[in-house]
């Protein structure tokens, strides 16, 4: 074999290799897709990309995205009245604490906000699997992934709400105690 064939032969080879690759992996999600990390926890509006993040201050979201629709008290699993509050906007619900005035979730509800890694409602959930890889948890009608810090305490979730092969809803939050 000539060294013309030789190479001919490896550049054939890395082409199916590169056409294949892909078909390959798809229904492998976990093994292809990055790590979570503690960016991947942060709403992004898709018409002005500005990102909102989990504990930021509810006077620095009001600056980035304005003044809310509407405010409502909330009941976290606390069961503490006052406890936090929820300030509602086209497409996402920020919930804060009252007392330190911190980002404690979002909701996003429709596909004027998405995710850092760019997923919104009305996504499929293929598209959730092959983005964020195999969830801590799975239900029925629930994909979770949680990140927790190194001392273990630390911990923030990514939950998509589905139906009909759908994410009807997608919530980024710090678990309250």
């Amino acid at each position: 074999m000539t060294k013309r064939n030789v190479l001919l032969s490896i550049v054939v080879i890395f082409i199916v290799a590169m056409v294949v690759a892909p078909y390959v992996f798809r229904n492998k999600p976990s093994e292809i897709v990055q790590p979570l990390n503690k960016k991947d926890f942060s709403a992004i509006s898709r018409f002005d990309r500005k990102h909102i993040e989990l504990e930021a201050g509810i006077s620095a979201v009001e600056h980035l995205i304005g003044k809310p629709i509407s405010f409502h008290d909330v009941l976290p699993q606390t069961g503490v009245a006052g406890y936090a509050a929820k300030l509602v906007y086209k497409g996402l619900d920020v919930i804060y604490e009252r007392s330190s005035r911190s980002v404690m979730a979002f909701e996003l509800t429709d596909d004027n906000y998405e995710t850092a890694r760019g997923l919104m409602v009305g996504n499929r959930v293929e598209n959730v699997l092959n983005t964020y890889g195999k969830p801590t948890y799975q239900e029925t009608n629930e994909l979770l992934y949680i990140l927790t810090g190194n001392s273990g305490l630390e911990q923030r979730e990514l939950a998509f709400s589905v139906s009909n092969d759908r994410v009807k809803m997608i919530q980024i939050f710090v678990p309250t105690p």
